[in-house]
């Protein structure tokens, strides 16, 4: 997390929410409802025990994140110290369904 540990993200569709750091990793997430206990809470228990869903690349170097023009969708790109790229997207779908849903895409994976 960054240096304040609250420079985050967040995807949710008014069923499910989490929080997703600057290096696309999900800190928090409530599921399947919001007053449900949060399966990821890293951002409550940072020293362990919290847990979170992380995607790692070796040798990552830069992040980028940004939602997408007129949109709840994060996207956070990683690159390592070469030409190797990731971009990860993070959403919650807007469709009712009886859990509810969040997705997670990734895509622009280069060597």
């Amino acid at each position: 997390m960054s240096a304040s540990g609250l420079d985050l993200g967040a995807i949710g569709n008014g069923t499910v929410a989490a929080l997703v750091d600057g290096r696309a990793r999900i800190v928090w997430c409530c599921f399947p409802r919001f007053d449900a206990d949060p399966m990821f809470c890293a951002l409550l228990r940072p020293a362990g025990g919290g847990g979170m869903f992380e995607i790692e690349v070796e040798g990552a170097s830069r992040f980028e994140q940004r939602y997408l023009p007129n949109s709840a969708v994060l996207r956070t790109e990683i690159a390592n110290g070469g030409d190797g790229r990731v971009a990860i997207t993070d959403f919650s779908g807007s469709v009712e369904i009886q859990v509810g849903y969040a997705g997670r895409a990734t895509c622009g994976l280069t060597e």
